[in-house]
């Protein structure tokens, strides 16, 4: 009996590593805690978001109707979201495919960025300063789509601003060598972003063009981010097979690649409504040469000023 029960004890060991195995590999920090997965389905969805974000962003400057607007607008709001994106997942990748590899041939990896074999932390840290960003730019784009006044401007201005906040403070904690305290503050910076812009689109948006396809990428996007949070965890954190409770992204293999997939899903049909609205709404185009006009006016008005107080001299 005693045999029996070690052979049984031995084979459920086995059966764990082997599911361990396929849950993913994971880099380790201080005291061999789980910090971060590194499997190949995590960086190769990776590459995915990094091909659908830097295609979306080419085709939305190729394909827009008329006026591309002010820098703050809707074009080039949904051009830098898509860019950065591209940029962002594609960087967080690399670095993971970096650490996958080393851990393939059997090397460690420094999470001290000045350490030796810390390689992969470089492309990590424009991974989590440019992901910022570009969840910046979408709410940017759903608030200059949503806007009707020139006072959308200063909206997006105001939206830009708080996510290079976050990346500079997501650089602060890599230079710092509190790398394992990254991604937590984009994470949820991109989280609250595209939860706020899910709102507002149908909200202030309903029945302008483009607004369903707009929509449904913010919905796909935001999916991501709650699975990722709430969603059930498959981590194996031991030999017997048991699964971790929490799994903070990204940890868990599972999440982080499903996340990565609805984040390169979601910019598809972004792009496609923003293109839409530039395409058949017309109010829009008319709104877009009303204030470019206003700015030619104001511009022409500043540079007669300046002329007449070069002549005449100001105040004379």
């Amino acid at each position: 009996a005693e045999r029996a029960e070690r052979a049984e004890k031995e084979k459920t060991q086995r059966r764990a590593m082997e599911v361990a195995a396929d849950a993913g590999r994971q880099l380790y920090g201080y005291g061999y805690t789980t910090v971060w997965d590194h499997s190949p389905n995590t960086y190769a969805s990776a590459y995915l978001a990094m091909i659908t974000g830097i295609v979306a962003a080419f085709l939305t400057w190729t394909q827009w109707s008329g006026l591309k607007g002010e820098k703050w607008g809707l074009c080039m709001q949904t051009i830098l979201a898509c860019l950065f994106q591209g940029v962002g997942f594609g960087m967080a990748g690399i670095a993971f495919h970096v650490v996958d590899t080393k851990s393939e041939r059997g090397q460690y990896v420094d999470t001290d960025i000045w350490g030796n074999n810390s390689g992969w932390i470089f492309p990590w840290f424009f991974a989590v300063v440019v992901k910022p960003l570009s969840s910046a730019c979408l709410l940017g784009a759903a608030t200059a789509y949503v806007g009707t006044t020139a006072a959308r401007f200063r909206a997006v201005q105001v939206v830009n601003a708080i996510g290079a906040c976050v990346a500079i403070y997501e650089a602060f904690l890599v230079l710092t060598d509190q790398i394992f305290a990254t991604p937590g503050a984009e994470f949820y910076w991109g989280m609250f972003a595209t939860g706020v812009s899910c709102g507002i689109v149908p909200v202030l948006g309903w029945k302008q063009v483009g607004m369903w396809w707009i929509f449904i990428g913010f919905i796909i996007r935001f999916v991501g981010y709650l699975y990722t949070v709430f969603g059930p965890c498959s981590l194996v954190i031991n030999s017997y097979g048991d699964k971790a409770i929490v799994c903070p992204f990204p940890q868990d293999p599972m999440k982080d690649c499903l996340f990565n997939i609805c984040i390169a899903i979601s910019v598809v049909p972004i792009y496609y409504g923003a293109v839409r609205k530039s395409t058949l709404d017309h109010e829009y185009q008319e709104l877009l040469k009303k204030e470019q006009a206003e700015k030619q006016a104001r511009a022409w008005a500043k540079e007669n000023s300046d002329r007449t107080c070069c002549i005449g001299g100001c105040g004379s």
